[in-house]
């Protein structure tokens, strides 16, 4: 098999051996916890570092599942377009699991509560705006996100050899 510039052969048997069946599972969830190490400090929503962390790793299993399509065509020319459009929808899912987490976690008779998801929104929207408009989260995030989507692939392909 050809060597990749991303995972060797050698490193993806290892990996598969150590993880076996679950070793894509396990792969999102290091996906999800560097994008959350990464994209912290960028999103400004280390508010909660338990409840953001599960977040992460819930988003990135959702979003490296409903990816398996895309991993299975042969061209990787598709993840230009892909890579941005799955951050986005990145950023709506974490904002939602956080809102409904913060909504099943918080005492609804606390005057502030009705503001928590009215706060979460807008980090959502910020981070929206931030991913499109600003040059250097551009910059940064989306060639991570292509990066991580062919990672991803690598790894689907070398666990599902069809």
């Amino acid at each position: 098999m050809k060597e990749s510039i991303y995972l060797t052969e050698s490193s993806l048997k290892t990996l598969y051996r150590f993880f076996g069946k679950r070793t894509f599972f396990v792969c999102t969830i290091i996906s999800g916890f560097i994008w959350w190490l990464v994209a912290g400090p960028l999103g400004g929503f280390l508010f909660d570092i338990p409840l953001t962390l599960f977040a992460s790793l819930i988003t990135a299993i959702i979003i490296g599942y409903s990816s398996r399509s895309f991993y299975r065509r042969r061209s990787s020319g598709h993840f230009l377009w892909f890579a941005p459009l799955s951050l986005y929808f990145a950023i709506a899912f974490f904002a939602a699991i956080l809102v409904g987490c913060k909504a099943v976690l918080s005492d609804s008779s606390v005057p502030h509560a009705a503001c928590n998801s009215a706060r979460l929104i807008e980090l959502t929207l910020a981070m929206w705006w931030r991913v499109i408009f600003d040059l250097r989260a551009l910059i940064a995030i989306v060639p991570l996100s292509f990066v991580n989507h062919k990672l991803l692939r690598q790894v689907y392909h070398h666990s599902n050899p069809c």
